[in-house]
């Protein structure tokens, strides 16, 4: 009697310990999540900064193990575009910067000095001057249309880009050598892209052939700006007012997409709208930061221009593309677009205003709809596109595009121009610290391993009752005599 109730104890004990695995393997996440912060979005109960920290271990993955550098992008399908993007290195390795200026994790800087060392190593070109945009995914330099020729658009547009990177890996080291080099790689691009005729900057288009746009001009302006302001020389302000000019030029109550190197119109529409309407703006705010008042129409038509005319009052954010009476032509938004508008706002901002509530919402506004609505839960990244209505669209991992979005993300940690998406609550760094405390480490491994443990000893309370029931029903040791 008193075995057959020790075997049915034993029984309901090894029960009791499936259902605890069981359990805990269902909801082992649930136990993590219980401890942690959490930020609602979407429907979504996951804080922003472990959204953040997540796309910094994805964007990790795709670094190239067999050549180096990271890859451009990889579609919903599993096709991955091993090519290697000049932007791609450099927005990455601005994300790691910006972690490291908020976290004092020197992990990150190195990450970022590996990037910006295989940039120099595969990218530039010594013949050139200056860096190529697009390679192979074994380096070697290819053009699949204009843009990405020698002088193609995304030539000069990826090259400032990647200076715009050195600089802001100087201001956190105060390496000189790095800031002679930015001066030496920006001449050298002046040399090869200006027009010795009707001045400013001309690039090739994808159609091959050559012209001008705003957001180029622009560029121009912001990276002299930031050399200006570091070296106080006055050829950095001598090309701020050589290329406002030729902005000027190009004026038709705002801006149109690409020009002729004789400033008349070749492509009339209106895109994207950091193309003709946030770096135009921001490049005027820097000249009458600089200088005077003189384009001072150009900025109150811009600001209008980016606050409603582009702006989709009916369903929220930037469309594609507008035709030259700012009807809307393509409809779809895009992550990168909105990613950019926000900095060029929040700069803008902090340029003319100090601080100005109107802009700095609007700066929010786009954070909260790319946390929103180019969000996927499911895919635990930031998606390409999305409809007009913000359904949904091109589910590519954009690998550029997510670095920007952390870097956006993190930009104004804490200034406070206000730019985050949850400015009220604050972005926990500690999601992206390595070097933790002691006490921060003691609370993981509990979290870590606290189901394992209660396991194991469920398994041992189960082993104790079988073994005492076989005991019982062994019975007393008989001895043998010999």
């Amino acid at each position: 009697m008193i075995i057959a109730k020790r075997k049915r104890i034993s029984l309901i004990c090894l029960a009791f310990t499936f259902l605890i695995s069981f359990t805990i393997f269902i909801n082992s996440s649930t136990i993590v999540r219980i401890f942690s912060y959490s930020y609602s979005t979407s429907g979504s109960d996951i804080s922003a900064s472990e959204i953040l920290s997540n796309l910094v271990s994805w964007i990790e993955r795709y670094w190239d193990p067999i050549y180096g550098g990271y890859a451009r992008s990889e579609t919903e399908e599993g096709i991955i575009d091993f090519r290697k993007e000049l932007q791609v290195q450099g927005y990455v390795a601005r994300m790691y910067l910006k972690l490291y200026e908020i976290t004092e994790n020197k992990t990150y800087l190195q990450k970022a000095e590996n990037i910006l060392k295989y940039v120099n190593v595969t990218f530039y070109d010594p013949l050139w001057g200056y860096y190529a945009s697009l390679l192979t995914r074994d380096h070697r330099i290819i053009s699949p249309n204009g843009v990405y020729s020698r002088y193609g658009s995304a030539t000069y547009h990826e090259n400032i880009l990647t200076l715009k990177v050195y600089l802001e890996y100087y201001e956190l080291t105060g390496n000189k050598s790095i800031l002679g080099w930015v001066s030496f790689v920006f001449e050298n691009l002046l040399k090869s892209f200006t027009d010795d005729i009707y001045g400013g900057v001309a690039t090739i288009a994808d159609i091959w052939v050559l012209g001008k746009s705003p957001f180029t001009q622009s560029l121009t302006i912001l990276l002299a700006y930031k050399l200006y302001l570091q070296t106080h020389k006055n050829v950095y302000l001598d090309i701020i007012n050589e290329t406002i000019t030729v902005l000027r030029k190009m004026w038709d109550y705002g801006y149109h997409h690409f020009y002729y190197s004789d400033y008349s119109i070749l492509n009339w529409n209106r895109f994207p709208i950091q193309n003709v309407g946030s770096s135009p703006l921001l490049a005027y705010a820097i000249y009458s930061v600089l200088f005077d008042n003189r384009y001072q129409e150009y900025i109150n038509v811009l600001e209008y221009q980016v606050l409603n005319k582009y702006w989709d009052y009916e369903y929220v954010g930037y469309p594609r593309a507008w035709s030259d009476d700012f009807n809307i032509i393509i409809s779809r938004k895009y992550l990168f677009d909105h990613l950019y508008v926000a900095e060029d706002l929040y700069l803008y901002n902090t340029i003319r205003y100090g601080y100005n509530q109107t802009i700095g919402n609007r700066s929010q506004e786009l954070l909260n709809i790319v946390f929103t609505w180019f969000y996927s839960e499911t895919k635990g990244y930031f998606i390409r596109t999305v409809t007009r209505e913000i359904e949904q669209l091109d589910k590519t991992l954009d690998i550029a595009s997510n670095a920007y979005a952390t870097y956006i993300f993190l930009l104004d940690f804490d200034g406070d121009g206000i730019l985050n998406i949850n400015e009220t609550e604050k972005l926990e760094s500690k999601w992206f610290r390595s070097e933790k405390s002691d006490l921060e480490s003691i609370y993981e491994m509990i979290i870590t391993y606290l189901p394992y443990i209660i396991l194991a000893g469920a398994y041992i309370i189960v082993m104790v009752f079988i073994i005492k029931a076989r005991k019982q029903e062994k019975g007393p040791e008989s001895k043998s005599y010999y």
